[in-house]
């Protein structure tokens, strides 16, 4: 755990550090891929991707304050005993990626409605370089201590041990320090990098018809709704059956399974008229 980084003797959040190289590689990764293809349209992606980006740093921000604001009356105890200063950190020091994410969709959905832009093709794009920028943000994670998995046995070979948090009034919102804790970060940024692979070469086959926005929403919403059950930091909000990221991985399945049904209804479609 260093959730505090010098750079240029200052310092800085190596979460804030993380996520910010993450959204820089991740863009780069896009133009780089664009540039591949010989995309026509590639100043416009450009474009789509840079107010995607603005709208998915407000949604990250803006997620969990929403979420906690909705939530409180049906757990009105959850902040007891915490001072003033730790509800606040509680409910609005956090940046989330399912935020991120929303945000970014909303932005890109934004730009295209603007612009009469074709929505598919940009969705494409930003599922194959989203996975690679969340990967390092996953990193920041495991330097910052939030995210943390359940503790283990020390003889588990994905067992990390967090030493004493640096600064003791937060340490109550990170992950306990000198207990072996599955980790759930590190775990995650492997399978991001994996995802990201893959939808690599999905899209290096030219359909962009949303196959590599299904293919994102059904691979990361199933590996998000399975880890959930190993995180051990139950600050993050638990509802019935579900945690609030659970409920949102079945959403983004939901919707990937609903893209691939539209998909190959339009596929049939075509067929049928090619045949006639």
């Amino acid at each position: 755990m260093h959730p505090i980084l010098h750079i240029f003797g200052k310092e800085v959040s190596a979460y804030g550090v993380m996520v910010l190289t993450g959204l820089i590689v991740a863009y780069i990764a896009m133009l780089i891929l664009l540039r591949a293809k010989k995309d026509k349209r590639y100043d416009d992606f450009k474009l789509a991707g840079l107010m995607g980006l603005a709208f998915g740093l407000a949604g990250s921000y803006l997620f969990k304050p929403i979420v906690n604001l909705i939530t409180w009356p049906f757990d009105p105890g959850r902040y007891a005993g915490l001072t003033f200063f730790e509800t606040l950190r509680a409910m609005f020091g956090e940046i989330v990626f399912y935020g991120g994410l929303l945000g970014a969709i909303a932005g890109v959905a934004f730009f295209c409605k603007l612009f009469k832009t074709p929505i598919l093709p940009m969705m494409d794009i930003g599922a194959v370089v989203v996975p690679l920028g969340h990967a390092f943000g996953r990193i920041g994670c495991l330097l910052g201590g939030c995210c943390y998995g359940e503790e283990v046995g020390i003889e588990n070979p994905f067992a990390v041990v967090y030493p004493e948090y640096p600064i003791p009034e937060l340490s109550a919102f990170v992950a306990p320090d000198g207990v072996p804790l599955l980790n759930v970060p590190g775990l995650e940024s492997a399978f991001l990098l994996a995802l990201f692979v893959f939808q690599v070469l999905l899209f290096i086959r030219g359909n962009r018809d949303g196959r590599n926005l299904a293919a994102y929403l059904i691979g990361y919403g199933t590996w998000r709704f399975i880890i959930e059950y190993y995180r051990g930091d139950a600050l993050r909000g638990i509802y019935g059956p579900f945690s609030t990221s659970q409920y949102v991985a079945l959403a983004l399945i939901i919707a990937g399974a609903l893209l691939l049904i539209r998909m190959h209804r339009q596929i049939a479609q075509r067929l049928e008229t090619s045949y006639n």
